[in-house]
């Protein structure tokens, strides 16, 4: 699917309203999502057509109703399952599954436009569709 659906925080998501029958980018699952300076940026993902490695945003203004693709092929290569978390001033993204479990690491300092290896294998063992986030000290959590 490539539609957008929008609830407000004050209905605790009770109420769905439809922002997009037809989101520019093609109809996926299995994608990353994060929000980073009131933008909505939407990271590969699978589609009918295969993995995708495709990074698009959504401009606050636009409410999820408008996409603008940021870049057609990410230097992480296809993926689903990305983790994507907004640190170290930029984004980090953990690869996912890329044919297989990855241990991958990557940064944007661009907010989604280039990305450059951290690592190509983290300490921990290769997986896909992790929790990724920050923690109250400012590390990453895997």
């Amino acid at each position: 699917q490539n539609d957008v659906w929008f609830s407000s925080t004050a209905d605790n998501g009770a109420v769905w309203t439809l922002r997009t029958a037809l989101a520019e980018w093609t109809g996926r699952s299995q994608s990353g999502v994060l929000v980073v300076s009131d933008n909505t940026l939407l990271f590969g993902g699978e589609s009918a057509g295969g993995l995708q490695n495709d990074v698009w945003v959504s401009a606050s203004a636009a409410n999820g109703q408008v996409w603008t693709l940021k870049t057609a092929s990410a230097a992480w290569g296809i993926t689903r399952y990305p983790a994507v978390v907004s640190a170290g001033g930029g984004i980090v993204l953990h690869s996912g599954y890329l044919g297989g479990h990855s241990n991958q690491v990557w940064f944007s300092a661009d907010a989604g436009v280039t990305f450059t290896a951290k690592t190509t294998s983290a300490g921990f063992p290769s997986r896909s569709g992790i929790g990724f986030y920050v923690d109250q000290n400012g590390g990453l959590v895997a």
